[in-house]
């Protein structure tokens, strides 16, 4: 079964005091790194109050590898939160 992600989102609260670094992509064991090939959402700092968005839902942004999970890295939302939501389905493979 492989993992087929559609669209990836990544909202900041307001109450950040920092910017918040946040890698998404396709792993076994690690959340790869920001330059790798299986990387599907990276942003170095995202600020209080704001967001990223990859895909539309509409299309296919990644396929995971047999074994391979959807992995997520983040820094501390010091006095605050991010909201990561991913719109997904799986297939066989």
């Amino acid at each position: 079964v492989a993992i087929v992600v559609t669209k990836v989102s990544v909202m900041a609260d307001n109450a950040n005091t920092v910017d918040v670094s946040c890698r998404i992509g396709f792993g076994t064991v690690n959340t790869p790194a920001a330059d790798a090939a299986q990387v599907l959402l990276f942003h170095p700092g995202i600020a209080a109050g704001s967001g990223v968005v990859e895909g539309s839902g509409s299309g296919i942004l990644g396929i995971g590898a047999s074994n391979e999970d959807l992995r997520v890295t983040t820094e501390d939302a010091v006095s605050g939160s991010i909201n990561i939501v991913v719109t997904y389905f799986t297939t066989d493979i």
